[in-house]
């Protein structure tokens, strides 16, 4: 199967199987010259632990954290970045997890459409709030 060039980029990038796409975060042009350090305590309340925080590119990567959804095990990953037109863009991949004969066997990564749109949303409630004195 062939992908177009930006979707084996970002498999690349992010280490997944599958390409599939990110959720814009819907914001104002430009970006507020805060946006980074508003967007970057709400990704570290929400997933704990980042392993890449790059404000100059703006990208911010945590790491895998447990996750379970229904019955079914797992870990999940959330990246912020800004793509090549200045939107701010939301990946979350997802792996699970299963017992085998002899081992543990991980799936895939997958999007995670639903936590893609929650942390997207929360992004863009916190660039729009209101300014307090």
């Amino acid at each position: 199967m062939r992908f177009p060039g930006h979707w084996a980029l970002l498999a690349g990038l992010f280490g997944c199987a599958i390409p599939y796409n990110a959720e814009p975060v819907r914001h104002e042009m430009p970006l507020p010259a805060d946006a980074f350090e508003k967007i970057l305590p709400l990704v570290r309340l929400q997933y704990r632990r980042l392993t890449v925080v790059d404000p100059v590119e703006f990208r911010i990567q945590t790491d895998w954290v447990p996750f379970q959804r229904g019955d079914t095990p797992g870990e999940k990953r959330a990246t912020v970045f800004r793509d090549q037109s200045g939107r701010l863009q939301v990946l979350v991949e997802v792996r699970s997890f299963s017992l085998g004969q002899d081992s543990l066997v991980v799936s895939p990564i997958y999007g995670d459409r639903r936590s893609e749109e929650e942390l997207a949303g929360s992004i863009e409630q916190i660039l729009t709030a209101p300014i307090r004195n």
